[in-house]
C-alpha cells in the first residue's frame, strides 16, 4: 500500500514539472513556460516539448461594398503585415481603406514564443458601378467642349471634342451614347470616332457635327455623316471644314477624300484668322439633301455661312454657297452685328431655321470665350432671297451672371437626327469653364432648358 501511495506521489510530482502544463491546484500565476520550436514538413512552428503547433492562425479578411477591407484579431498577435498590390506595409489596425482594383494579404505577427502566420488569400477590390446621370463631365486633365446632340425617341448622341491624352491638346472627336431612365439621360462610355492626320489638312482638330442620311462613297453605303475642322495650324487658324461617314453612328468614320469639303484661302482672307469653324448640318429633306452652315472668321469678324449639297454621291461633290444675313435686332455690341459660333436645326413645320450664337466677348476678357448666348429664328424664305426682311428674330437671350456658370459659349440645340426641331421646348448644350490659367481643362457642358418658342 505504502509503494502504490509513493508511486502516485511521484507521477503528480512528474506532471506538475512538465514545461508546457499550467497545472496548478491553487490556480496561482506561473511564469510563463519556455518553449522551444521546430518547423515541420508543412511549415508550421511545433513545440519541442509537447508538440503543440505555435504557429498563428492565418487571418481571415474580408470586404464590404464601400472597400473596407477587415480582419479578426488573431490570438497571440502582436501587430500585422500587409501587402497592398504587392508593397509590404505594417500596422497595428484590423482594417484598411482599399481603392477600386487594389489587391490585399494580410498575415499575423506573433510576440514570442509563436510563430508568425500565413499571408492570407489575395482578396480584390471591385468597386461597385456608380450610375451618373445627366451630361458627362470630363474626368481630371481632360476637357469636353463643342458639342452636338441628335436624339432619337429615347436615344440620345453627343458628338464633342476632347483630347486623347490626359493633360494634352491631342485633340478628337469622340461620341457617347445616353439612354432615357426614369432619372434622366444615362450616357455610356465614350469612344472616339476620328482623330487627326499626320500630315493632311486636318493635324489639329475642332468642333463636329452628325446627322442621318443616305450617301454613298465609293459604292459604299453609309448612313450618317460627320462634318469637322481641322487645321495644320497649332495655333488654331486658318480652319477648313470637311467631311467623313459611317454605316453605324458609332464608328468607325471614313474621311472623304484628302481635301477640305470647305477650302480656307489665307492669301484671301489672312494666314491668321481663325477661318471657317462651327459645322452645323442639317439634312433637310432627311435623305441626301445636305445644308452646312458654317461660321468665317476673318479681319472683320465672325459671319455665318451655308452650302447646300446633294451627297447621295460623296465621290463627287458640289455645293452652292451663300451668306447668311446677319439682319435683325440681335445682341451683340460689335459695330455690324457677328453671328459668330452658331448651331442650326430645321424646324420644316413653321418653314424657319433657329440658331443659337455666341453673344461676343469682351476683348479684354482671357480667354475670349463668351459668357452670353442667344436663341434666335428666320424665316426660310428669307436665306434664299436678296430681299429686305425682318431677319433674324431674337427668342431668348442668357447672360448667367445669376447663376453658378462663369462663361456660356459654343451651345447647340437638341435635334432629332436629321438636325430637325424636335416637340417641346428648346434643349440647349452649352460649354462653361474657368477664366484662369486653368481654363483649358475644365471645359465642361451645361444644359439649359429655353421655354421661348
Amino acid at each position: 500500500m505504502k509503494k502504490l501511495f509513493s508511486i502516485l506521489v511521484i507521477a503528480f510530482f512528474v506532471l506538475g514539472l512538465c514545461s508546457c502544463t499550467l497545472f496548478n491546484p491553487k490556480e496561482e500565476p506561473q511564469p510563463e513556460p519556455e518553449h522551444t520550436t521546430h518547423v515541420d514538413a508543412n511549415g508550421d512552428a511545433i513545440c519541442d516539448e509537447c508538440g503543440i503547433n505555435l504557429k498563428l492562425a492565418t487571418p481571415v479578411v474580408v470586404v464590404n461594398e464601400e472597400g473596407l477591407a477587415s480582419w479578426g484579431a488573431v490570438e497571440g498577435a502582436q501587430s500585422y503585415v500587409y501587402k497592398l498590390n504587392g508593397a509590404e506595409m505594417g500596422t497595428m489596425r484590423l482594417n484598411l481603406q482599399l481603392a477600386d482594383g487594389d489587391v490585399l494579404q494580410v498575415k499575423a505577427i506573433a510576440a514570442a514564443p509563436y510563430a508568425d502566420s500565413e499571408y492570407s488569400s489575395e482578396v480584390t477590390y471591385t468597386a461597385p458601378i456608380v450610375l451618373v446621370y445627366g451630361l458627362p463631365q470630363p474626368e481630371e486633365g481632360f476637357f469636353m467642349r463643342d458639342a452636338d446632340v441628335i436624339q432619337d425617341g429615347s436615344d440620345r448622341y453627343l458628338v464633342y471634342l476632347t483630347n486623347k491624352t490626359k493633360a494634352s491638346e491631342d485633340n478628337v472627336i469622340a461620341i457617347c451614347k445616353g439612354e432615357l431612365t426614369e432619372q434622366g439621360w444615362l450616357y455610356g462610355e465614350q469612344q472616339i470616332i476620328l482623330e487627326a492626320s499626320e500630315a493632311g489638312w486636318d493635324q489639329y482638330l475642332g468642333s463636329a457635327s452628325i446627322v442621318k442620311g443616305e450617301f454613298a462613297l465609293e459604292g459604299v453605303d453609309y448612313h450618317y455623316l460627320l462634318a469637322y475642322q481641322g487645321t495644320t495650324s497649332s495655333n488654331g487658324v486658318a480652319n477648313q471644314i470637311g467631311f467623313a461617314v459611317a454605316a453605324d453612328i458609332m464608328g468607325p468614320y471614313v474621311k472623304v477624300g484628302e481635301a477640305p469639303v470647305v477650302a480656307y484661302d489665307a492669301a484671301v482672307y489672312g494666314a491668321n484668322m481663325v477661318g471657317y469653324y462651327a459645322p452645323s448640318l442639317i439634312n433637310y429633306n432627311k435623305v441626301s439633301g445636305i445644308r452646312l452652315f458654317y461660321t468665317l472668321a476673318d479681319a472683320y469678324g465672325h459671319f455665318a455661312y451655308f452650302m447646300d449639297f446633294d451627297l447621295s454621291d460623296l465621290s463627287n461633290i458640289h455645293g452652292v454657297k451663300a451668306m447668311v444675313t446677319n439682319k435683325g435686332a440681335l445682341q451683340g455690341g460689335d459695330a455690324v452685328t457677328m453671328f459668330p459660333n452658331a448651331d442650326f436645326v430645321y424646324d420644316a413645320t413653321n418653314q424657319k431655321f433657329i440658331a443659337v450664337k455666341d453673344v461676343s466677348p469682351s476683348p479684354a476678357l482671357k480667354p475670349s470665350f463668351a459668357d452670353e448666348f442667344e436663341l434666335c429664328f428666320i424665316a426660310e424664305e428669307e436665306l434664299y432671297t436678296t430681299d429686305e426682311g425682318e431677319g433674324w428674330i431674337s427668342m431668348d437671350y442668357q447672360d448667367f451672371f445669376d447663376l453658378e456658370v462663369n462663361r456660356a459659349y459654343s451651345a447647340c440645340i437638341v435635334s432629332d437626327m436629321y438636325g430637325h426641331l424636335l416637340d417641346g421646348d428648346y434643349e440647349i448644350i452649352f460649354n462653361d469653364c474657368e477664366t484662369g490659367n486653368e481654363y483649358l481643362f475644365t471645359q465642361h457642358f451645361v444644359s439649359y432648358l429655353s421655354e421661348e418658342n
